[in-house]
């Protein structure tokens, strides 16, 4: 491990995503982390349930948790997400010193305000079980609604920005000559994503050069948006759409449609988490993007890798191994950001 500081405590890293073509972010990180992931048991009963626990002794170690959950399927979700608690309390049982929770997209993330009077917001629940099940940290990246931290009192949340991954991925395409700064805008793809446009376009100075697609979202329906206009100027420039997450792309695909017939000529679009469910597939190759850059934050199966056109994958491995590495050794973790 990269360490720059002594911990008296042992340190010990569990990647616990499920579908075997899941690990690979997990063993990326411990890759970097220059350690191995601790092995786990997992022993199912004929009544459904389970035991998911550790094989070796925890007692005084401080952990880190590393889970993709899965989604697009409630039930792979939910099953995904009782793993997790089991494995926290088994941690707890076992001991252990401090348990720091992972998640690169934080569940029910964007049910985070009530749409009408009866609606919950859950944007709390995991945070809230993780816990009562024992974690004392839990670690996520790109919250899709910052002032979600407010409501979290009852774990310490850390969330890990990814502007300046994101800017740095678009400068290396600048350095190639695939992008053209001084002809290109930034699209906040509505009008909560503004301010991550605004921080985008400030680090790669173009802090004027901000495009707004203005949406209406009908409450009763769900992955349901509708394009009412482009506020600024896109004729003859190249945009870049910033996302935080991509999950079934009909509104990804109605923007690309907006901005082409408002004159953009080349479209990119670049997202933190590509959940890519449902139609995603036939909607990001319909809507005929230059470029799709999404980050390993969300599980990303071969079959979509391999059919959506001009997508490209960014690792944030190497951020999650920083972000952990110092973490343990009690130093800052905003300056990596």
């Amino acid at each position: 491990m990269i360490q720059k500081a002594i911990n008296p405590y042992p340190f010990s890293f569990y990647g616990i995503t499920s579908p075997s073509e899941g690990q690979s972010l997990a063993l990326l990180i411990i890759d970097e982390l220059k350690t191995n992931s601790k092995q786990t048991k997992f022993k199912s009963f004929a009544d459904g349930s389970f035991l998911f626990y550790n094989e070796t002794t925890e007692r005084d170690a401080d952990i880190y948790v590393f889970a993709q959950i899965r989604y697009g399927s409630p039930e792979e979700r939910a099953l995904d997400l009782v793993k997790l608690y089991y494995f926290v309390d088994a941690l707890k049982q076992a001991s252990a010193n401090r348990i720091t929770v992972i998640i690169p997209c934080m569940p029910d993330a964007r049910q985070d305000k009530p749409s009408n009077y009866r609606e919950p917001v859950l944007v709390h629940h995991v945070g809230k079980v993780l816990k009562s099940m024992g974690a004392d940290r839990l670690v996520v990246m790109k919250l899709h609604n910052v002032s979600s931290l407010t409501v979290f009192p009852m774990i310490q949340m850390i969330n890990i920005l990814t502007d300046k991954l994101l800017v740095n991925y678009i400068e290396s395409k600048v350095k190639s000559g695939i992008i053209d700064l001084s002809k290109t805008k930034i699209v906040a793809a509505d009008s909560g994503g503004v301010t991550e446009a605004r921080n985008v376009a400030t680090r790669l100075k173009i802090p004027n050069q901000i495009v707004m697609i203005n949406k209406y979202h009908d409450p009763a329906k769900t992955n349901h948006s509708e394009i009412s206009n482009i506020i600024g100027d896109v004729s003859g420039y190249d945009v870049i759409i910033v996302e935080d997450m991509l999950d079934t792309c009909g509104t990804a695909k109605n923007s690309a449609n907006e901005l082409r017939k408002s004159g953009a000529k080349n479209i990119y679009i670049i997202a933190t988490h590509a959940l890519l469910n449902g139609k995603a597939i036939n909607n990001l190759n319909e809507a005929k993007f230059d470029g799709i850059w999404v980050t390993d934050s969300c599980i990303i199966t071969q079959e979509k890798i391999q059919n959506i056109k001009n997508l490209e994958v960014i690792s944030v491995a190497s951020l999650f191994a920083k972000v952990i590495d110092n973490l343990h050794n009690g130093e800052s973790v905003i300056d990596l950001l």
